[in-house]
Parts: structure tokens; C-alpha cells; sequence
């Protein structure tokens, strides 16, 4: 007959025996795999809501303008270019939607008026998929008192049309929202890549250097995945220039619009005329010139 002691102490042995190596590889086996299985899972999770918030961002800023055009007499804003240190220059205008420039506060721009300042204001003009700090030192042409452009954001540059005729100094004439035909397909607002290289016709690194969109010379982002181009799309600046089929640019781009929606885009969406231009066949800078009231 066996003593009670004698069970317990087996069992007690038993105990602090603990797992063996194989059972411990079996589990750490188990965990690995879980991992590897929930990481992508979170990843695009992840990647869906920074999307989420980048498209609210943008819908705020076109529904902004629209409230500046209301409270404007209909007239946009101007683009907020950069000044160059050389040749005929943009100058710093009180229109400009984002007074984005070292030397100027950004929460006295226009736009401040209807989303904010601070940290608000900072947060909206911020996609959470952008790194501001990526950002490429300007280029020498540009002005050094200007610093480099921080935000992820920026606007048409056929919201305005420039004036360089007998000025060392470009003025910018705003349009009035109403001669944007089509307005639900015009792009308002875009996450910009930045300019091509002037030199070479080679997109520029990633970030653009100020707050004007031009197409089809600046690129959209590819921070939010890239894509083959299906359509050729050729510069007016370097003149010739083409991005051919097969090009890898970006697509899932945040996009605001005339009409105040907001979606995503893909860079052969952007190279079509009709959805930046004024009107089809014309452009901002052909001798438009509409007087403020």
C-alpha cells in the first residue's frame, strides 16, 4: 500500500519539473506564428485610419475656401507660392491661403480664420502617413528667408493667374470659385510630391517646396502606396518631358474638391486637364484676367 506522503511528494516533483524545451519551442512556435499573422493585419489597419484622418484633413481645408470665397465676394485665395532669389519672383500676398514662409505666423493665414490656430491648425494641415521633417533644404533659386514648406498639403495653382508683365515682382489675380466648370471634378487640394528638377526633368525628392500645386509638373505623394501609370503624361516644364506608361507614382493620394467632397486619387486622375484646369482648354496664366469687385 502505498503512503500519502509518497503521492504528494511525487506530485511535488512533478510540479517543479516545469515544461520541457519542446513544449516551450511548441509555444513560442504558437506565438510567432499569431505575430506574424496579426502584424500585417495592424499594419493595414493602421495605414486605413491615417488614410481616414488624411482625407478628413483635406475635406476641412476645401470646406474652409469655400466659406473664404462666401465671406470674399466669391474670390479664392492665392496660392501661396515661393519667392526666388533670382529672376522675376512671387511676392508675399495677405490672399495667400497659407502664410507657410519662416518669416510670417501661420496662424494669421486666411485659412487660420476657419479651422483654427496652433495645434489645431497644425493638426489639420498635417497627414499622419507625411514626415515634414523629409523634407529637402529649398532649393537655391528660392528666397533663404522663406525655409522649407512643413506641410503636407497644397493648393490648385489655377485658383490664381500671375502677372510678371514689366514686374520684378509677380502679383497674383484670384478667380472666383464660380469659373470652375464641373466643380465636383476639379481639384481643389492635394498632397504634392513636390517639383520636378528643373535641370533634368527628374521629379524632386520627396515634399513640396510651397503651397501651389501646378500640374502636371508636380507630382502627387507616394507615401500612400505606388502604382504603374496607365496614361503618358507630358510636362509643359522641362518642355517635352514625359512620364512614360509603367511610371511608378502615387496613388491613394487625398484629394479635396470645387465642391467641398473629398476623395482619394491616383496620379493619372491628377494628369487629366479637365480635373485641375479652370475650364477644358483653358489655364490660369493664358492672359485670364478677372478684376477683384
Amino acid at each position: 500500500m502505498n503512503h500519502p506522503l509518497g503521492k504528494r511528494a511525487s506530485v511535488r516533483t512533478a510540479a517543479k519539473r516545469g515544461f520541457t524545451l519542446v513544449e516551450l519551442l511548441v509555444v513560442i512556435g504558437i506565438i510567432a506564428l499569431l505575430i506574424a499573422i496579426l502584424l500585417p493585419v495592424l499594419a493595414k489597419a493602421r495605414e486605413n485610419a491615417n488614410r481616414a484622418v488624411c482625407l478628413s484633413n483635406i475635406r476641412q481645408l476645401g470646406m474652409a475656401i469655400v466659406m473664404y470665397c462666401n465671406d470674399n465676394h466669391g474670390f479664392l485665395p492665392t496660392p501661396a507660392d515661393y519667392i526666388r532669389a533670382t529672376g522675376t519672383s512671387y511676392q508675399e500676398m495677405n490672399e495667400d491661403w497659407l502664410w507657410w514662409q519662416q518669416d510670417r505666423n501661420v496662424d494669421q493665414s486666411p485659412i487660420a480664420l476657419y479651422l483654427g490656430t496652433g495645434a489645431t491648425l497644425q493638426k489639420i494641415l498635417h497627414c499622419p502617413d507625411d514626415n515634414p521633417n523629409d523634407r529637402q533644404d529649398i532649393p537655391s533659386d528660392i528666397a533663404l528667408k522663406q525655409g522649407v514648406y512643413r506641410y503636407s498639403y497644397t493648393i490648385n495653382g489655377n485658383v490664381a493667374s500671375s502677372n510678371t508683365s514689366g514686374l520684378t515682382e509677380s502679383s497674383w489675380q484670384p478667380h472666383k470659385i464660380t469659373d470652375f466648370q464641373h466643380a465636383a471634378d476639379k481639384i481643389l487640394f492635394t498632397e504634392d510630391a513636390g517639383q520636378y528638377a528643373p535641370t533634368t526633368g527628374t521629379p524632386a525628392p520627396p515634399g513640396p517646396n510651397d503651397g501651389n500645386y501646378s500640374p502636371p509638373q508636380d507630382r502627387l505623394t507616394t507615401h500612400h502606396g505606388i502604382a504603374p501609370k496607365q496614361v503618358i503624361a507630358i510636362q509643359t516644364q522641362p518642355s517635352g518631358y514625359a512620364y512614360p506608361i509603367g511610371t511608378q507614382e502615387g496613388i491613394n493620394v487625398s484629394a479635396a474638391f470645387f465642391d467641398g467632397h473629398a476623395m482619394s486619387i491616383t496620379q493619372d486622375y491628377a494628369d487629366d486637364v479637365n480635373h485641375y484646369e479652370m475650364q477644358p482648354g483653358t489655364k490660369s496664366g493664358d492672359g485670364v484676367t478677372i478684376g477683384m469687385e
